[in-house]
């Protein structure tokens, strides 16, 4: 019932590059998100602006 709105939650930070844990409490009639975050880094070798699968050029 409320998986789908938790989900939602979670995708939105997750495409803003924030890790999440998003749990629901339920006490009719209402229920409450709670949000734990942690910001993500990015891979150390991977530089930036540079492709994962870099073409190979002859």
């Amino acid at each position: 019932m409320v998986i789908f709105p938790s989900a939602v939650i979670r995708g939105a930070l997750m495409n803003l590059g924030i890790q999440s844990i998003v749990s629901v409490e339920i006490a009719i009639p209402q229920c409450t998100f709670q949000i734990r975050t942690a910001i993500t880094t990015p891979n150390p070798n991977t530089p930036p602006g540079n492709p994962p699968n870099p073409v190979k050029q002859n």
